[in-house]
């Protein structure tokens, strides 16, 4: 749909209900955890403001964001990629300013999606609604899938890997950064601190919609690092990511 300027107008297509329990929870607990950007801040991602706050964090992310965007970049054609578990749509935002790639920005949380299509208008981005589960785009029709930040909300990771390959085209590729995978001792900390940190915010609930994954879960997979921090960064370092960057080839 397209505005008399001939600019796109905010639309996002809704291919699955929406789930609006998560919705007002989500948006909840990001409120609390000061996390809700500015729509001038969110359009600059994961660049920030002076007065962005986790301004460290993001700068710390930013690397191997970067080191994607660089690592998808193509010299021509025409090609598609899903970001799945967009939120607002930063990354995907950013995708969709070089020219060779249509973005699909997919997620849940319709009220992030809305504001994403206001924010990025302009970009060869369009945003959807749904449940990776449910048909909500054609299969074999996506270069790349990128998750980012966003593989706790998916209970199940073999299923969906299963089914993003299902989307992608033969030889398309899967992205999985900027999400945290566990030891099984590092998993039993990291739930008790979630729930601590849920609680004191008041937002208990919060914890039926996380997972918290292990490495173990890719090893039926013929997958690659092409980020793999050091137990020492991912600990003491305050300059370089501590999420790694995983690509499974289809």
């Amino acid at each position: 749909m397209y505005s008399v300027s001939g600019k796109k107008s905010p639309t996002v297509e809704y291919k699955s209900t929406r789930k609006l329990d998560f919705e007002v929870l989500y948006t909840k607990m990001r409120t609390k955890e000061n996390r809700m950007v500015s729509d001038a801040e969110l359009r600059h991602l994961p660049d920030t403001f002076f007065y962005t706050l986790h301004r460290q964090e993001w700068k710390k992310r930013a690397e191997v964001v970067y080191k994607f965007l660089d690592y998808i970049k193509r010299p021509e054609g025409k090609f598609k990629v899903m970001d799945l578990g967009c939120g607002g749509g930063w990354l995907g935002g950013r995708i969709a300013q070089m020219p060779q790639f249509e973005v699909v920005g997919v997620d849940i949380h319709g009220g992030l999606l809305e504001r994403g299509a206001k924010v990025f208008a302009e970009e060869d981005i369009r945003f959807v609604c749904g449940d990776i589960f449910e048909d909500i785009a054609e299969l074999n029709s996506f270069d790349v899938i990128v998750v980012c930040d966003a593989l706790m909300y998916f209970p199940k990771l073999e299923k969906l890997i299963n089914r993003c390959r299902q989307y992608l085209k033969p030889g398309g590729e899967l992205h999985l950064i900027e999400n945290t995978f566990y030891t099984e001792k590092e998993r039993e900390i990291a739930i008790q601190k979630k729930q601590t940190h849920l609680q004191d915010i008041g937002c208990e609930e919060m914890m039926e919609y996380l997972t918290f994954h292990s490495e173990t879960d890719l090893h039926i997979y013929d997958y690659n690092y092409l980020y793999k921090p050091s137990g020492f960064l991912r600990m003491f370092s305050d300059k370089k990511s501590p999420y790694p960057w995983i690509r499974i080839l289809n």
